[in-house]
C-alpha cells in the first residue's frame, strides 16, 4: 500500500480547511491571521518532505526544498532584522541551484518552482497588481503546499508538455478564475443595486453616503480635487478619511464607492474548482 495519496489527499483536505477558514474571516472582517497561511506552508512543506522521501528521491533535494521554502516562508511570515530580499534571494538562489544541477526529478522539481512562484507573487503585491497582503500571502501558501497537481487529479491531456505538469503551479490558475469570480461578482452585485444607473458606471460601483463610508467594506472611486468632483483609482486605506473630510467640507452627501472583495473567498472557491476539474490554464495553453 502507497501511503503517497494519504498524505497528499491529507495534505488537500488541510488545505482547503484552512482556505475556508481564512474566506470566512476575510468576508467578515477583511482581515485575515498570517496562521492561516503557516499552517498551509507548514503542512505543504512537511508533506512535500515526506513524500519525496517515499517516492526516494534524493535525501539532500528533499531538504535543500524544504529548507529554500522554508527561508522564504520566515521572511514573509516573521519579523526579522535580516533584509527579507537577501533571505528571498537565498531562497530563490538554491531553488534556481536545484532546478538547474538536480537530478530531475519531478517532486524536487515542483518544490524549487514553488518557491520562485512565491517570488512572482511577492513581485505581483509590490507592483500593486495583487493588492493585499493576505492575497499575495495565500498565493505563496498555495504554491507550497500544492506546487503541482497530484497525479490522481491530473485531468489526462496528451498536449500538456511533462515538465509543464511537473513544474506549472496550480495557483496560478486559482489567481486566474478568482479574479473572474471576483470581477463578475462586483458587476452582479453593482448591477442589482443600481438599477436605473446609467452604463458602466453601474457596473463596478454604488452612491454612498459620505458618512457611511468609514464603517463599510468600499474604497472612495471619487475624490475633490480643486473643488471639482473627479474620479480617482482606489486609495491606500489611509487616504479614505482624507477623501471623506473633503466631500463633507464641500457639502456633498454622498460619494460613488467601489466594494472591497474578500478575495480569499474566490480564492477558496477556485482551489475547490481546480481540485475539482483539473488545472484550466494548462490545458488552454497546450
Amino acid at each position: 500500500m502507497s501511503f503517497t495519496p494519504i498524505i497528499e489527499y491529507s495534505v488537500i483536505g488541510i488545505t482547503c480547511l484552512a482556505m475556508l477558514m481564512a474566506a470566512r474571516s476575510d468576508l467578515r472582517t477583511r482581515v485575515v491571521s498570517d496562521t492561516y497561511w503557516m499552517i498551509i506552508m507548514l503542512t505543504g512543506a512537511a508533506g512535500g518532505v515526506a513524500v519525496r522521501i517515499l517516492d526516494g528521491s534524493l535525501l539532500w533535494e528533499v531538504l535543500a526544498v524544504a529548507f529554500a521554502q522554508l527561508l522564504f516562508m520566515y521572511s514573509v511570515l516573521c519579523e526579522t532584522k535580516i533584509p527579507p530580499l537577501f533571505i528571498e534571494g537565498a531562497s530563490i538562489l538554491l531553488a534556481l541551484t536545484l532546478l538547474s544541477y538536480g537530478s530531475g526529478d519531478p517532486g524536487t522539481e515542483a518544490g524549487a518552482a514553488s518557491v520562485l512562484f512565491c517570488m512572482f507573487y511577492h513581485l505581483l503585491y509590490v507592483l500593486g497588481i495583487v493588492r493585499g497582503g493576505a492575497d499575495a500571502k495565500c498565493l505563496m501558501s498555495l504554491s507550497i503546499a500544492i506546487p503541482s497537481l497530484p497525479e490522481f487529479l491530473m485531468n489526462p491531456n496528451g498536449n500538456v508538455p511533462d515538465i509543464l505538469t511537473k513544474v506549472f503551479s496550480p495557483s496560478v490558475s486559482v489567481l486566474f478564475l478568482s479574479s473572474v469570480l471576483s470581477v463578475a461578482g462586483v458587476m452582479v452585485y453593482c448591477l442589482i443595486r443600481n438599477r436605473g444607473m446609467p452604463f458602466p458606471g453601474a457596473t463596478h460601483g454604488y452612491m454612498m453616503p459620505v458618512a457611511d463610508v468609514g464603517g463599510s467594506f468600499v474604497w472612495p472611486s471619487e475624490d475633490i480635487r480643486d473643488g471639482v468632483r473627479t474620479r480617482c483609482q482606489i486609495p491606500d486605506d489611509e487616504s479614505v478619511p482624507d477623501i471623506c473630510r473633503r466631500f463633507e467640507e464641500a457639502g456633498e452627501e454622498e460619494i460613488y464607492v467601489t466594494p472591497m472583495v474578500p478575495f480569499i473567498l474566490p480564492m477558496a472557491i477556485s482551489l475547490i474548482l481546480v481540485l475539482l476539474i483539473g488545472d484550466p490554464l494548462l490545458s488552454v495553453l497546450c
